[in-house]
Order: C-alpha cells, then sequence, then structure tokens
C-alpha cells in the first residue's frame, strides 16, 4: 500500500505505512525478517529522499545496509544522494535544485 502512495506521490502518507511496515516486523517471521524491514527501511529511505531530506533518508539505508551489506538498492541510493548533494551544494536536508 505504501509503495501506491509513493507512486501517487502522497509521501506523507507512503512514509507513515512504511514506518508501519517497519514496526510490524516485530511479528515476522525470523526466517523473512530482515527481508520485509529492509524493503520497509528502503521505502523509507526513497520517501524521505523525495521529501528532500537527505540526511533522513541516508540514515535508513545505512539501516538496511546493517543488515544486508550485500544491499545494491541501498548501496545506489546512498550513490544518488551523494550526487544530489555535490551537484547542488546541498548538505543535508534544504531542497536540493535537482529536485
Amino acid at each position: 500500500m505504501a509503495y501506491t502512495y509513493e507512486q501517487r506521490h502522497d509521501l506523507a502518507k507512503a512514509l507513515e505505512l512504511y514506518q508501519q511496515a517497519e514496526a510490524a516486523t516485530n511479528f515476522s517471521p525470523d526466517d523473512i525478517k530482515n527481508i520485509e524491514l529492509g524493503r520497509a527501511l528502503r521505502g523509507e529511505g526513497f520517501a524521505l529522499t523525495d521529501m528532500h531530506k537527505l540526511d533522513e533518508a541516508e540514515a535508513k539505508y545505512q539501516e538496511a545496509l546493517k543488515i544486508d551489506p550485500n544491499d545494491q538498492k541501498s548501496k545506489n541510493e546512498l550513490e544518488y544522494i551523494r550526487e544530489v548533494r555535490e551537484k547542488s551544494g546541498s548538505t543535508g536536508n534544504e531542497p536540493a535544485a535537482l529536485f
């Protein structure tokens, strides 16, 4: 459901639902808990990036990488954030010129 809101550009609602999904992983079976948690964290990171909250987004992607150091999606998003900051002179949560 969060992804649907994300696609509709209702980022606040998407973020809220991804956060709920993150909390719900406390009830996930052990064999899929990290997969579900990683998805929720990446979703939060994506929404936060689009909301121009780069520091918070970066933190979510870093959390995902702690769970799975081979998470290429999170690595790609962290590279994107680095590029946005580099191109715009942004250091954190101020609106970037590329958005």
